[in-house]
């Protein structure tokens, strides 16, 4: 991407196909007028880009779009926001993760230091979750020292969540000073964010509008938990559509409960949105879907969701018919007028079998709507991870290390907002790689095609034989599971005779039976 960067012009656009399980090493300055997008048939959930090889940088006067990608901090975090604007980005249908850069937050929004430029982000349709920060745990707007450019923040069906501030502003610091900054929120969900001090969902000293909005079960160790209006308790207002939910009001602005169709709790009974977790719910990014009941659902402005940009569609790009029903629900993730459905969550499977030193890659599927989410508890072995899809499915996968054979015992936890989360007793055996026998024994010079079936622990599918004698050829290998192998084994007229070694070989790793093998003279 970098090296495609280094040759665009204004107006250029940048495709990208999906990556696949090896990640794009970043992007970098982008100092001209130009897009960066996914391929037809490529999506934020098949294209990633590795932020710690290359954060996108914007720089002042540059006009730049990133399209269906995830940027996420897999290596080398080098302290830096995944991006930072000081030009105008749209970032649109993009997962924004994965940036532990304590320091600094995961998007920022600011104007240079002595300058007159401004800077406009606007985010539409992504998710930005699980990034944590100094300040602004997901996005920090700011002007730079003695500037006096405007910095402007534009969100509009995005899902923002799981994100960490060690001050104020668990998703959003909304801290732009100069005239004409301004942040405005619309058809947003956000959610389970955490502050240290203030605003769990929302810190704002720029003046701040929310239409349309969930801000609530976030969470403060002191201070305002949803949100914190810094200036006078006037920053934070609704935008003349209003129909905001606001699980705790407390120090969230002016905004008040039935005041332009506004839905709000209070400190001793914070408004509980129900919402799903945060997984793929039909769409390319993450989303937390209502659940039945919840009270965002048919609350939200028809008129706000039909206008641009939201353009009567939810952050999956889903219709919220918002004409026909004349309203939608409030935030994200809309249900379009439809029941929610609500299976509780289920796990399918109860074991599985590794071998020491070979790949595992084992799927383990939930059911129920909205999707579930998986987690795990109890230990693995060295080399194993556990890692929840967002798709209903975690996947166990990595190769056990030398030394780590042995039964695990975990409990997976599969929780969608539905009933009591579903656990299942989940045993992991790992077994070293060992050949016992084979029958028969013995095989008669110029036998062919005899059957043959081998004995011995954690035998996976792709194992391969062969033996020290070169006139004994082996085909058909068939692993029957993970103690039992069969094959077809043909001796030539002149193999020499004698009791030959027997192999297994698997990815990583292979074992020995010492002279199984038997060639004897036929009678």
């Amino acid at each position: 991407i970098q090296r495609a960067l280094s040759c665009a012009g204004d107006g250029d656009v940048i495709s990208l196909a999906s990556s696949g399980s090896k990640p794009y090493p970043g992007i970098g300055p982008v100092a001209a007028n130009v897009t960066i997008k996914a391929a037809n048939g490529a999506t934020a959930r098949t294209t990633t880009i590795d932020a710690g090889h290359g954060p996108l940088t914007v720089t002042p006067g540059a006009n730049a779009t990133l399209s269906g990608v995830t940027l996420n901090c897999l290596t080398s975090c080098s302290k830096a926001p995944t991006v930072t604007n000081q030009g105008t980005l749209l970032l649109s249908a993009d997962t924004i993760t994965g940036n532990t850069s304590i320091p600094t937050t995961a998007i920022l929004d600011t104007t240079p230091d002595n300058s007159a430029s401004s800077a406009a982000l606007t985010i539409q349709n992504s998710t930005i979750a699980n990034n944590d920060s100094n300040f602004g745990g997901a996005i920090q707007t700011n002007s730079g020292t003695s500037a006096t450019g405007a910095t402007t923040l534009n969100i509009t069906n995005s899902t923002i969540a799981d994100n960490v501030s060690l001050s104020p502003g668990g998703a959003i610091a909304a801290n732009a000073n100069t005239p004409g900054s301004s942040t405005t929120i619309t058809s947003t969900t956000i959610t389970a964010n955490t502050a240290n001090s203030g605003g769990g969902g929302l810190y704002a000293l720029t003046p701040t509008t929310l239409a349309n909005t969930i801000i609530a079960a976030n969470k403060t160790h002191s201070g305002p938990t949803d949100c914190q209006s810094a200036s006078l308790n006037t920053t934070i207002t609704d935008a003349p559509g209003g129909h905001n939910l606001i699980g705790n009001p407390t120090g969230c602005g002016t905004i008040n409960p039935g005041t332009n169709n506004d839905q709000t709790g209070s400190a001793a009974s914070p408004l509980d949105p129900r919402l799903g977790p945060l997984a793929y719910n039909g769409g390319n990014t993450q989303t937390e879907p209502p659940l039945a009941g919840s009270p965002v659902i048919g609350n939200g402005s028809a008129a706000d969701c039909l206008l641009q940009p939201v353009f009567g569609l939810d952050q999956r790009l889903q219709a919220r018919n918002a004409a026909g029903r004349d309203v939608c629900d409030t935030g994200a993730d809309d249900t379009g007028g439809a029941t929610p459905a609500a299976t509780p969550a289920a796990v399918g499977s109860s074991s599985a079998t590794a071998t020491v030193s070979s790949p595992l890659n084992v799927a383990i599927k939930a059911s129920g709507s909205p999707t579930p989410v998986l987690a795990e508890s109890g230990s693995l072995p060295a080399g194993v991870t556990f890692t929840d899809q967002g798709t209903g499915t975690a996947l166990l996968s990595g190769t056990p290390a030398p030394g780590t054979a042995g039964t695990y015992r975990i409990t997976i936890t599969a929780e969608n907002g539905n009933g009591s989360p579903a656990m299942r007793a989940f045993v992991l055996t790992v077994e070293p790689l060992a050949v016992t026998g084979v029958t028969p024994k013995t095989i008669t010079a110029g036998a062919s095609a005899v059957t043959v079936t081998v004995a011995g622990t954690g035998f996976q599918r792709g194992a391969m034989l062969s033996t020290t004698n070169p006139g004994i050829a082996i085909s058909t290998v068939v692993v029957k599971g993970p103690h039992s192998i069969t094959a077809q084994v043909t001796a030539a007229a002149d193999v020499s005779i004698g009791a030959y070694d027997l192999t297994v070989t698997e990815p990583g790793t292979s074992a020995t039976c010492a002279r199984c093998l038997t060639v004897i003279v036929p009678a």
